[in-house]
């Protein structure tokens, strides 16, 4: 039976809905909610999470770099990050990324399934969810908002959900399957190579 995370003694117990079922996905398909996700961001296991300045940090870049925080008490709080201090000359702290955490969690989740497969493979900047027509790629998250306020994230999925593709607007566009069948067609595309290969 997969165990369970445990809040800290400080840690908020009224954690909104969408929090609570990602933590729940995680433990119940996992087994293991000591450090869900993480392939490039990571979201605080729960015995972790903590109140910050009167918000609830809940994520982390994967080297400590940003934080993502949420006002405690609402049930789809807007989500404050800090994330735009590393790249940009003027410190702003903390600022609203994203008006609702079910949409933060849902790009997040997305990205982590995405950067996390087992094979990855970068395509070129022109690859849209027709340039392979075999894959019959659909959308299934548009417009996603994550450390910006303008959205970033858009993801399509195989019609036997076996590839999740994934454009960030500012850093590319990447494919991603468990299924080693499924890169062959991937790294025929002119300009497409492997980011990562399990094989």
């Amino acid at each position: 039976m997969p165990q369970r995370s445990t809040p800290r003694p400080d840690a908020p117990l009224d954690l909104p809905e969408s929090l609570r079922l990602v933590y729940r996905h995680v433990a119940d398909v996992t087994g293991d909610p000591a450090a869900p996700y993480g392939a490039q961001d990571r979201l605080l296991p729960c015995e972790r999470l903590k109140r910050v300045d009167g918000r609830v940090e809940f994520a982390w870049e994967n080297q400590g770099n940003w934080s993502a925080r949420f006002a405690p008490g609402l049930p789809d709080p807007p989500v404050w990050s800090n994330a735009a201090d590393v790249y940009s000359e003027q410190r702003k702290g903390f600022v609203v990324v994203c008006a609702r955490l079910s949409d933060f969690l849902a790009t997040f989740v997305l990205q982590e399934a995405a950067l996390g497969a087992a094979h990855v493979c970068c395509m070129p900047e022109t690859f849209d969810a027709g340039t392979v027509p075999a894959l019959r790629l659909a959308p299934i998250w548009l417009d996603g908002h994550y450390l910006e306020p303008e959205p970033t994230h858009d993801f399509w999925l195989s019609d036997d959900a076996s590839v999740l593709l994934f454009r960030h607007r500012h850093e590319g566009v990447f494919a991603a399957t468990h299924r080693a069948s499924a890169v062959p067609p991937l790294l025929a595309v002119p300009g497409a190579r492997p980011l990562r290969d399990a094989t």
